[in-house]
């Protein structure tokens, strides 16, 4: 399955295991990620809240995102805009 990875913006990271990011981070680089991925910003939002886990046995850490699932669901919508 060959895709053209200039009609949409694609990490190559997302394919590897990818380490979680902060919700801070995440929806900081929320309007870039969907300007590049020709997204309304509220659907990358609500990607990101999706993606988010909770604390590591409800009080460890902070809540995370799971890059990974969140990279491939950005993929799978932008792909289907295309």
């Amino acid at each position: 399955d060959h895709r053209d990875l200039h009609s949409f913006p694609t990490f190559l990271a997302a394919y590897l295991w990818e380490p979680p990011s902060s919700v801070a981070a995440a929806e900081y680089q929320a309007a870039r990620v969907a300007r590049l991925r020709r997204m309304h910003v509220d659907s990358v939002k609500l990607l990101i809240n999706e993606f988010t886990e909770d604390r590591t046995l409800g009080v460890l850490g902070e809540p995370r995102v799971n890059v990974l699932e969140l990279n491939l669901a950005l993929d799978a919508r932008s792909a289907d805009n295309h």
